[in-house]
């Protein structure tokens, strides 16, 4: 007997060991009993109770700071836990083993971290971060990004309060990558890589993407399996297997999809298995369009109407057995639902061919209207330049240009280092801004963006001709932009063009957003963030734009326009009454004598700013006598009806608002005004 329990013994500890060596391995598949399996080792748990964050972790939690192996690793306390608002916008949990708990308490699970600020973003980069009872809520995005992150009962819930200024979407893309774990009030959902998304409990009110081999299913057999549960609205769900065939290759398989009442699905399934013996469960209303393409990619696939219709194109479509026969289930058709688009959108994600691009993960896309440190609090996050024109910078100056010609609108050099397949280089990170002014009202037509890192040259061009970027890398030919990543081979810079040219119904007003990025050493793996550049743009008007940054150090180092310091402007009567004194610079430190194509701009660009450029016409504009008082006072009732409540009477943007209105560009001139503050 007692040989018997020594072997018994043995034999358990060998099991265990090869278990932690396959998990770590991150070789577990769920698609076959092992020990990463939600019941397959629950006999030999033994349960450890909470351990309370030390004063370090408490600080680098509020902090968001995170980066090193093993830090944040504690328990909530049992009333819940309040954490931020974050230096950087978002807690950052980049070390191995980071953000986690060494709890299996049972009484431990329901125990949460809460986000104090809804608009910063939660960043699990670092491998096994993030995992086993790490619970967070008021989330304003989610990123898993390494292997195992955000694995095994992570519990992440968004926030549903509609306060958050972020898109609440989530990606997660590495090895395992939020498998068996919860989430809630999520917007879109992406998975990429092998067993990501497997199991996951997950609730989505937008769209859902998922490359993942063996990921994003096996929640058809047996209980706490998870699913996915989609609100009632319009929904984009691709289930994408390009690898090829083999066993158990599907994306979706065995996926548990449930859809609320009166929405329309677009669900594409393509490659070997893609959606094989997925469940789908429609409600009352819902029209679901199911595309199939490729082997066995919709094989036993089951749809329980429920009240719901479907059409089905391609291969396996689903059908019922009746009377000996194969009826096909779905005979109906979705026109709304076709007319969606087939990937959907995910702003933690880059593209790449159309398609979210697993390599280009950040969520601090989702989050743009985050704000710079509380070390510095008379410095904010963005700065921008609107109507005639009127220039706010990072340092709270805030003036009106009287002089046309191009300038240096913002420039950004710094120096780092980052690991490329070359070994540790250095780099000099070199971009830059120009900006265009001029035309008969004295508006900016033209923008030029630099990028002149050494082997990462790019070119993007906007004007108000046609409000279409355009953009040309190192010497090939200029093309039109669109929804794109540009970069360099070593990816020490690049320019995610997220919305190339928006419009909105009749409003013939163009917007677009342009995320900058560059790489160091402790950065996120696809880069870290320095701005956001939103233009919004009239074609054969004029355009404005405003900048977004994202950490103090960065600003630090901006120079042209946007980056001028408030001590550095004089004031002049521009208006008729002395309390809305304005601010004015002539800026000739930033103007560039250079002709158009000399810059780097192309040559129908140049003729169009040559022909909208009438100095005669400036000269007038910038000498333009004050309004009335009575003017002044018309034009302000209408910038208090569209600027944001506090934007105070008194204020400078209030200020050039009203010079805007009454000097030629009406209502319009005030609409556009709060349109960019919101930006």
């Amino acid at each position: 007997m007692k040989i018997m329990w020594v072997f018994l013994l043995l034999q358990l500890t060998v099991q265990l060991a090869w278990c932690q060596e396959t998990l770590d391995a991150g070789n577990c598949s769920s698609h076959e009993p092992a020990c990463d399996d939600k019941t397959a080792m629950l006999q030999f748990q033994v349960e450890q109770p909470a351990d309370k964050c030390t004063a370090q972790e408490e600080e680098d939690l509020n902090k968001g700071t995170c980066g090193a192996d093993s830090a944040c690793r504690c328990t909530p306390d049992p009333d819940g836990q309040s954490i931020g608002p974050f230096n950087l916008g978002g807690l950052r949990c980049a070390g191995q083993n980071s953000c986690r708990s060494d709890s299996n308490a049972q009484a431990d699970k329901d125990k949460f971290f809460t986000f104090s600020d809804s608009s910063n973003y939660l960043d699990c980069s670092g491998r096994e971060s993030c995992r086993v009872f790490w619970n967070v809520q008021n989330v304003g995005a989610a990123c898993c990004s390494d292997q195992n992150a955000c694995h095994n009962e992570a519990r992440i819930h968004m926030d549903t309060s509609g306060v958050s200024q972020c898109t609440n979407d989530m990606c997660c893309s590495g090895i395992n990558a939020c498998k068996q774990s919860e989430v809630r009030g999520v917007h879109s959902l992406f998975c990429a890589d092998n067993g990501a998304c497997d199991q996951i409990d997950a609730e989505i009110t937008g769209d859902f993407y998922c490359q993942a081999k063996q990921g994003c299913g096996d929640q058809t057999t047996g209980a706490n399996k998870g699913g996915f549960a989609f609100s009632s609205g319009d929904h984009s769900v691709t289930c994408n297997s390009e690898g090829g065939a083999g066993d158990d290759q599907g994306s979706c398989q065995k996926a548990a999809m449930t859809f609320g009442a009166g929405s329309n699905v677009k669900m594409t399934c393509t490659g070997f298995k893609a959606c094989f013996k997925a469940e789908l469960t429609l409600s009352s209303g819902t029209c679901l369009s199911l595309s199939c393409s490729g082997d066995n990619a919709c094989a036993d696939i089951q749809v329980d109407l429920n009240g719901g219709a479907c059409s089905c194109t391609g291969v396996n479509c689903p059908t019922t057995r009746r009377a000996g026969r194969d009826i096909p289930v779905c005979q109906a058709t979705c026109a709304e639902a076709d007319a969606l688009s087939s990937t959907g959108s995910y702003c933690c994600a880059g593209t790449s061919g159309g398609k979210p691009d697993a390599s280009s993960i950040d969520c601090s896309q989702c989050c743009p209207t985050v704000t710079t440190t509380a070390a510095d609090p008379g410095t904010t996050s963005t700065a921008a330049s609107g109507g005639d024109p009127h220039i706010a910078s990072f340092h709270g100056a805030h003036y009106t240009l009287l002089k046309d010609g191009s300038f240096k609108a913002w420039t950004f050099t710094r120096d780092t280092s980052f690991h490329s397949k070359h070994g540790l280089k250095n780099a000099k990170v070199d971009f830059q801004l120009l900006a265009k002014y001029g035309g008969p009202k004295f508006e900016t037509r033209g923008l030029l963006l630099l990028d002149k890192t050494a082997d990462s040259l790019k070119t993007l061009e906007l004007t108000s001709k046609d409000c279409v970027w355009r953009v040309r890398e190192g010497e090939d030919e200029w093309r039109d932009a669109k929804a794109e990543l540009l970069s360099s081979e070593d990816h020490v810079t690049s320019v995610n063009i997220s919305e190339p040219h928006k419009t909105d119904g009749n409003n013939p007003q163009v917007v677009s957003e342009l995320y900058l990025k560059m790489t160091d050493r402790v950065g996120m793996p696809s880069g870290r963030k320095v701005a956001r550049l939103y233009t919004q743009c009239t074609p054969d008007d004029h355009l404005d734009f405003k900048m977004a940054m994202y950490e103090k150090e960065d600003i630090d180092v901006v120079g042209g326009e946007l980056g001028v310091h408030s001590e550095e402007v004089q004031s002049a009567a521009l208006l008729s009454t002395n309390t809305r004194m304005m601010h004015v610079r002539t800026d000739d430190q930033y103007q560039v004598k250079q002709p158009w194509v000399e810059l780097g701009g192309t040559k129908s660009g140049a003729s169009y700013l040559e022909s909208e450029t009438d100095h005669a016409s400036s000269l007038v504009a910038l000498a333009m006598p004050p309004c009335t008082e009575a003017q002044e006072e018309a034009a302000a009732s209408i910038c208090a009806k569209h600027l944001p409540k506090d934007a105070s009477s008194e204020s400078e943007v209030f200020a050039d608002c009203i010079f805007d209105v009454c000097h030629g560009g009406g209502e319009k001139s005030a609409q556009l005004a709060a349109a960019l503050i919101k930006a």
